[in-house]
């Protein structure tokens, strides 16, 4: 089967395509694609998180994830629902990282503005499921407090660290 060949792939949800990403993310339990190594992801509404996840793979090694949400949707999504948008950045990026164990390079972009309790969520996130990880490009943000120096401390492969411009090359 074709899904089976695919090792890298970039993803910019917009309205045309999101109905069939929807089916492939909600087909079953298993990874639309089992070996896919590079995932590259730009999303511009918080729904659009839940469909993520349905990516994570084991095989994954580099994953890039781009936030293209406003200031606005993220205060309506906070006022709407018991949970704010770093709890779900947070939620999200450590179920990716538990669901890639080989995950060595991980890019967050557009991921502000963070109160500090939302940056040092997801700080955790990764470096309690990162262990392989040998880049990380963040925005400058994520790294606002002295717990995010001691995570990064943790991540012992973690050769580079790149702050604010965040794009990996495809």
């Amino acid at each position: 089967k074709y899904r089976y060949r695919v090792r890298s792939i970039a993803i910019r949800i917009r309205t045309s395509t999101y109905a069939d990403l929807f089916f492939l993310a909600f087909r079953g339990g298993n990874p639309v694609f089992p070996n896919l190594r590079k995932l590259y992801w730009t999303f511009h509404e918080t729904h659009d998180l839940s469909l993520l996840r349905a990516f994570a793979a084991p095989s994954l090694d580099t994953i890039s994830i781009t936030s293209k949400i406003s200031d606005t949707v993220r205060e309506a999504f906070t006022n709407l629902t018991n949970l704010n948008i770093e709890t779900l950045y947070a939620t999200t990026i450590e179920e990716l990282c538990e669901s890639a164990p080989g995950l060595q390079k991980l890019s967050l972009h557009g991921f502000f503005p963070l109160r500090r309790h939302g940056s040092q969520l997801i700080m955790q996130a990764i470096s309690t499921h990162c262990h392989q990880l040998k880049e990380l490009c963040v925005d400058a943000t994520l790294m606002a407090s002295s717990q995010a120096l001691q995570d990064l401390a943790s991540l012992t492969s973690l050769h580079t660290l790149v702050l604010r411009d965040c794009s990996l090359s495809h």
